[in-house]
């Protein structure tokens, strides 16, 4: 190796909102002063791909239009012989897949995947990730538990793989901000008196929006001046459209789509709550925390390894509307002191636990420590 910077080519499934996503934003933002990085989006460039490119991230786009389009195996092989990074990082199962493919074909000296999440699609892409590991020089995992799932069904060997968990910048959640508050609030046309709860993710199965809605026809029975809005979009969005009016929840109940300013609604809210049937490592329970609000979150992924039950949020078995209608009546019945205890000490839990220094720390530790044997 020479004295320039060491090339990193990071390759995604796609560049659309989520929690990957953002994560490599984050670590491009953080690494490319050091680091000559660059992205590799598999789907057309979305929403954060344009905020990258933006910023001045350069992103090649492999705009594979269809599962059929092989030719982005060409496509893919053709700049990474051209560029010739020292390290391909991929995200997402179906860029690990790829990437270890293509990226051994090209002769990459180093291929790192991240796992992001418990489940992958089906056994069949498990049998894949399980097969092509032996071309990956290393792997991450974004929780302990996926970790350890994924390590007991013979995925990812534990020598070859390490737990490096999302990491936050605090200076971009604010803490009870009064006039994101009051405003949020206006633009819902509720009042500062109506107990409001905020959930974020995609529109999919796996968010589990329909158990969420079940509890909340309990809830509403006895708080009746109580809203929830979800912020999100996925292909679920009509389903769950028909659910809420076949409910009669059409005034408790609000789909609002993608938003931008989640952190201004995690503000105005007075209790946010994730009903997920899987996950790897929530972002957006996390990013709750980091604003101080109480947090409910089904038993799914990392959720143990942020949340101290009955400490900093309360956590449940998922897929059980009953207990988690009965879970937000008893939080909603806390004194003012009492949820403010569970937002002080979720905050301090993120503070501790989950900064974005820490993180970077980790990704760089994991660079140095493959670059090793090449200097």
């Amino acid at each position: 190796m020479n004295n320039n910077p060491v090339k990193i080519a990071y390759l995604i499934t796609g560049l659309n909102t989520g929690g990957a996503e953002i994560t490599l934003e984050k670590i491009i933002e953080n690494l490319s002063d050091r680091y000559e990085t660059f992205v590799i989006s598999i789907l057309p460039v979305k929403e954060i791909g344009l905020r990258m490119i933006k910023h001045g991230v350069r992103v090649i786009d492999l705009d594979m239009k269809s599962k059929w389009d092989f030719m982005v195996i060409v496509r893919l092989y053709r700049i990474l012989r051209k560029e010739k990074p020292f390290i391909l990082h991929t995200f997402l199962s179906h860029a690990n897949i790829l990437g270890r493919l293509v990226g051994f074909m090209a002769r990459i000296p180093i291929i790192v995947s991240s796992i992001r999440n418990e489940r992958f699609g089906g056994r069949l892409r498990e049998l894949m990730i399980a097969w092509t590991d032996r071309l990956s020089t290393f792997t991450t995992i974004v929780s302990q538990k996926a970790a350890d799932k994924v390590i007991e069904k013979g995925i990812v060997p534990a020598h070859k793989s390490i737990v490096i968990r999302n990491g936050y910048d605090l200076k971009a959640f604010p803490v009870r901000n009064i006039p994101l508050r009051e405003s949020v609030r206006k633009s819902l046309a509720i009042s500062n008196e109506t107990t409001l709860i905020v959930s974020v993710g995609s529109l999919t199965e796996q968010k589990g929006y329909p158990y969420l809605i079940d509890a909340m026809s309990h809830v509403v029975k006895k708080h009746p001046d109580i809203v929830l809005v979800i912020i999100g979009e996925g292909k679920d969005r009509e389903s769950l459209e028909k659910k809420i009016k076949s409910d009669n929840l059409e005034n408790t109940v609000k789909l609002l789509g993608v938003k931008q300013n989640v952190t201004d609604y995690y503000n105005a809210a007075d209790l946010f709550v994730l009903a997920s049937l899987w996950e790897g490592f929530s972002n957006v329970i996390v990013e709750a925390m980091a604003c101080a609000l109480p947090v409910i979150a089904t038993d799914v992924g990392g959720a143990r390894e942020a949340l101290t039950d009955g400490v900093s949020g309360i956590i449940i078995e998922p897929k059980n509307a009953q207990v988690l209608a009965q879970k937000i009546g008893e939080m909603l019945e806390l004194s003012k002191d009492a949820k403010r205890s569970f937002g002080d000490h979720a905050r301090k839990t993120v503070e501790e636990k989950f900064s974005l220094q820490k993180m970077i720390d980790d990704y760089e530790k994991l660079y140095k420590k493959l670059l090793e044997p090449y200097s």
